[in-house]
């Protein structure tokens, strides 16, 4: 049925499509945030593991908790090497996060890494060759966004990595009641069809203002995530593409 409504609302859009203006909002290239490196020790006796990670990004990049980042060196004026340090407590298997922003590009990230009883090196990471793009598409009353991923961003099963992207999105109603993609997805009952004016897949997202407004409905946020899964590391990627 979803699917029958997704060609019913290509179809629509097709009929009275009119003359369209492309915005390439993010060209071809990998996240702006990147891991390095990630060297762990596990103290038996204390019950810690004790982690330094080094990454690169933009140079305002901040972590989300509050944790320091010290920059190590300048790549160029708008992009740093830094460093962290991160300890935990528990058994030496035990996951630990961290997440990053950056103000500039719009960008959040997160990592999740597992621990190890011995020391260990971890200087490679899923996805890390990942690259895509991003677009807007406007004819004033339907507004797609179409993201295009690079060969590097292939799940590889034989290799126990995954990756997975989605765009998400909220949007309000006349008495700021909040709804998002989640909502839908767990199946909530409302008294609209989200499918009138909004319809999405991994790649595109494709919503009719016209009708949203309508409905009383106001368009909040749009962001293009991606996330990858291996064996030792699990890496969240996210990029605010509305408003812009």
């Amino acid at each position: 049925m979803a699917v029958v409504k997704l060609v019913q609302f290509l179809l629509l859009l097709f009929v009275f499509r009119c003359e369209c203006t492309v915005e390439i909002l993010r060209r071809m290239a990998e996240p702006n945030i990147q891991l390095v490196s990630v060297r762990s020790s596990y103290d038996k006796d204390a019950g810690r593991t004790s982690s330094s990670v080094i990454f690169t990004g933009p140079s305002d990049t901040i972590d989300m908790r509050g944790r320091q980042l010290t920059k190590v060196s300048i790549t160029d004026d708008k992009f740093s090497v830094f460093k962290t340090e991160i300890e935990k407590y528990g058994p030496p298997t035990k996951e630990y996060s961290f997440y990053l922003f950056s103000a500039s590009t719009s960008e959040w990230f997160g990592a999740s890494l597992k621990g190890k009883e011995t020391s260990v090196l971890l200087d490679s990471f899923p996805g890390e060759s990942c690259t895509f793009e991003v677009k807007k598409e406007t004819d004033g009353r339907i507004l797609t966004y179409n993201a295009d991923k690079g060969c590097g961003c292939n799940s590889k099963p034989e290799e126990n990595l995954k990756i997975w992207s989605e765009f998400t999105y909220r949007f309000i109603d006349d008495q700021d009641r909040q709804y998002n993609n989640y909502f839908f997805a767990a199946g909530y009952d409302y008294d609209f069809d989200i499918n009138d004016f909004l319809n999405r897949t991994d790649s595109r997202l494709i919503i009719n203002n016209e009708q949203m407004k309508k409905k009383g409905f106001n368009l909040t946020e749009v962001m293009y995530n991606m996330w990858m899964w291996s064996n030792d590391a699990k890496v969240g990627y996210s990029w605010q593409i509305y408003p812009e």
